[in-house]
This record gives C-alpha cells, sequence and structure tokens, in this order.
C-alpha cells in the first residue's frame, strides 16, 4: 500500500477498504488539518449542550424538586407508588 501521493503531485483520495482509511498518509494528514476548524467547532457546541443539560438537572433535583415536596399531586403519585410496592 502506497503512504505517499502520487509522483506526478496529484493528491489520491483513495480510500483502503480494510482499514478504512486514506491510502495516502499525506492526504490524510492534509484532510484532517482542512476539517481540524469545523470538528473543533462541533466539539464546543456538543461541550456547550451538554453541560447545559448537566446543570439543568442539577438545579431540578436540588432546587425544584424539594420546593414541589409539599405538593398534593407530587404526594399522591408517592402514596400510589407506596401502595403499589406493597401489592
Amino acid at each position: 500500500m502506497p503512504t505517499e501521493s502520487p509522483s506526478d503531485g496529484s493528491i489520491s483520495l483513495e480510500i483502503d477498504p480494510l482499514r478504512n482509511e486514506f491510502r495516502s498518509d499525506i492526504t490524510e494528514s492534509k484532510f484532517l488539518a482542512d476539517h481540524l476548524a469545523q470538528t473543533q467547532a462541533q466539539l464546543r457546541v456538543t461541550l456547550a449542550l451538554c453541560s447545559v443539560f448537566y446543570i439543568g438537572f442539577f438545579v431540578n433535583f436540588t432546587v425544584i424538586f424539594p420546593l414541589l415536596r409539599d405538593n398534593p399531586m407530587i404526594q399522591y403519585f408517592q402514596l400510589a407508588h407506596e401502595r403499589y410496592r406493597a401489592v
């Protein structure tokens, strides 16, 4: 398997079917460098969304649930759950 670009200077975009990679290491390096900014931007967005969800769940379980403890609807479901477990 060749690991360099073709001798005429063109870039080989052939894919090795067994390794699912570019056949040329140089082509793969250029491809990864070209897509680095887009990949990093996607990772930043993903991290931001995960952080928002994590903080949201934290606030929900530490602030909102204790406030709802005396809510009649919550008490009804707790009682129903206890009765179901007793059966």
